[in-house]
């Protein structure tokens, strides 16, 4: 029996943390970091060996909070999803203890073991999908590099079939998943090849570049390519618009997050940008939805906004 499409069911459908009410990638986390050891060759996952790398992922990507993070949370409740078998289960579940946690051991289910020792692609089509359901795009890379995840690019993957709870997707589906080629090109057009927020355009040879196309609220999260759902942003923005440290009013002002250090000039030009309103499209275009605009603000709708914000 083909499990494939089984697993990655799962892992759509991978119950997260909540945190301050906002969506904690917790066992995503893990499951990167899990695989980051199965393809170093460690297939046997000792909690003492990612507690470290797990907390400081968890500080980097997870809603802030006043205490620690804890890594024990994902370990041990990972294993209601039908991913994750931890080796000691009863002697944890009696202590749970952090010295208990520090001996204890675990690895994938059976079946996500079997699907990686025998299929070449089974490790890159889990971490993709762990990806494109919790993380932004633009914040794909940061999120392997941290993990010390080495795949291939996920457009690799279009040439060879992909797997859902329905079953075989061919290759024109599996490119569906991905953002439609018009959004970069019709989003741009709308803001005039111009950085929503700071204007900043450049060309060469008469073609337009240092701006990108951002979706105002995931690609992975339901958010349509459509030009009401577009901000046309110079990289830097699009990555912290991404992160969380900037978002907007419902009158289109950016309000940046109180939830950031860095240096005096990058401090100064971002928090510079606190309270002013962005650039309209141009006439004719649609500005952004404000229901997408409230889902990255508001912590209840699933938002990645690190907030509060600076006072306005």
């Amino acid at each position: 029996m083909d499990t494939r499409p089984t697993i990655l069911h799962r892992i759509k459908q991978l119950k997260t943390a909540q945190v301050g009410g906002k969506r904690a990638p917790h066992k995503p986390l893990l499951i990167l970091l899990a695989l980051a050891q199965y393809q170093q060759g460690r297939h046997i996952v000792r909690f003492a060996d990612i507690e470290q790398p797990l907390t400081q992922l968890l500080r980097c990507w997870a809603p802030p909070i006043k205490s620690a993070p804890n890594p024990t949370k994902p370990w041990w409740h990972l294993k209601s999803d039908g991913f994750w078998d931890i080796h000691d289960l009863e002697k944890l579940g009696s202590e749970q203890t952090i010295k208990a946690y520090r001996q204890s051991t675990a690895s994938f289910s059976p079946d996500v073991r079997h699907w990686l020792d025998t299929d070449d692609s089974a490790l890159t089509s889990i971490a993709w999908l762990v990806l494109q359901e919790n993380f932004f795009e633009s914040t794909w890379d940061d999120v392997l590099t941290q993990c010390e995840l080495d795949i291939p690019a996920p457009f690799a993957l279009n040439s060879s079939p992909s797997y859902t709870a329905k079953g075989i997707q061919d290759s024109a589906s599996v490119a569906k998943r991905y953002r439609a080629s018009h959004f970069r090109r019709d989003v741009l057009k709308a803001y005039d090849y111009r950085c929503a927020v700071s204007d900043f355009q450049l060309s060469i040879g008469g073609v337009a570049i240092g701006c990108e196309a951002a979706h105002v609220r995931a690609h992975s999260f339901e958010g349509p390519d459509s030009v009401d759902n577009g901000l046309a942003l110079e990289p830097t923005l699009h990555q912290l618009y991404d992160r969380g440290i900037w978002t907007l009013t419902d009158d289109c002002r950016v309000l940046v997050s109180q939830e950031f250090s860095g240096s005096g000039s990058a401090l100064e030009r971002i928090r510079a940008l606190h309270g002013q309103p962005i650039r309209n499209p141009m006439p004719g275009q649609p500005k952004p939805n404000i229901e997408h605009i409230r889902w990255h603000r508001e912590a209840k709708l699933g938002g990645v906004f690190r907030g509060p914000a600076l006072p306005l």
